[in-house]
């Protein structure tokens, strides 16, 4: 049985939570398909150390090719780690890719 009351690996406390949005919008930019964008903000407090905080901002565009069945996507992130334990860079991640529907 899991025991409910979380410590972090100094025997801390631990109370993890977790805050997510995502705000988006589809519109007909162009005429080969749908144009859909969104924003996103999540927010962790707690999953590993005592006082952490983890957060990341999202933006993403998909283009539709409603005649090619097909789905063009980029979405950058930025992500920060704030650690009383130590000090972290901000990353940038960007993940871009394809869908084909058959």
């Amino acid at each position: 049985m899991r025991d409910p009351h979380y410590h972090d690996p100094t025997g801390a406390s631990l109370s993890p939570n977790l805050i997510y949005a995502k705000l988006g919008y589809q519109l007909k930019f162009f005429p080969v398909g749908l144009t859909a964008f969104s924003v996103d903000f999540a927010q962790n407090k707690d999953l590993t150390f005592a006082g952490d905080t983890a957060r990341a901002y999202g933006f993403a565009a998909v283009q539709s090719f409603d005649d090619l069945g097909t789905e063009l996507y980029v979405a950058p992130r930025y992500e920060t780690l704030s650690r009383n334990v130590g000090s972290y860079r901000p990353i940038i991640a960007v993940m871009t890719g394809a869908r084909v529907r058959f």
